[in-house]
């Protein structure tokens, strides 16, 4: 499993799911898959939902409270992303959908709607942002709004 400690709680729906839609590059129909984490405040589990605009979420598991041991209070700090890597000599692997970013939802990848819960469970936009690359063939655009979509990380990197 790619993920230990991960409870898959929807057969349906696994862990390492391949998406079957995707958005060509270019067009104005764009496909999303929406994730989104929270905490139970029940439980303390760290709950991983995909929402669907116009469908109900689908629940796709939890992550035992009791694998972040530093998070049982809910977390001060988040951080997402991704990783490139290739041996020596070889090309380097597409991010995204393999082109250098630009801030259009039509012609590079994305993720949208980014916010996070605060300790009330209230949606908020996140204010102190990083982004990091360390190879200038990969790019990230970080845009606090953009279009309806709120705040947008645009991302790609072309194979060399």
């Amino acid at each position: 499993m790619l993920c230990p400690g991960f409870v898959n709680v929807n057969k349906d729906i696994p862990i390492d799911l391949a998406a079957e839609r995707t958005t060509r590059r270019g067009s104005s129909k764009t496909w999303c898959m929406v994730p989104f984490v929270y905490q139970d405040p029940k439980t303390g589990h760290w709950w991983l939902l995909l929402r669907n605009p116009g469908k109900p979420d689908a629940i796709v598991g939890y992550w035992p409270r009791e694998i972040f041991t530093g998070l049982a209070n809910g977390a001060t700090y988040i951080a997402v992303g991704g990783e490139a890597y290739s041996p020596p000599g070889q090309p380097l692997p597409p991010i995204g959908n393999g082109y250098y970013p630009v801030e259009d939802a039509t012609l590079s990848a994305f993720c949208a709607r980014l916010v996070v819960l605060d300790s009330n469970h209230q949606k908020i936009s996140p204010k102190q942002t990083e982004k990091y690359t360390d190879n200038w063939h990969y790019g990230v655009y970080d845009r606090e709004h953009y279009d309806n979509l709120g705040r947008t990380i645009f991302f790609g990197g072309t194979t060399m």
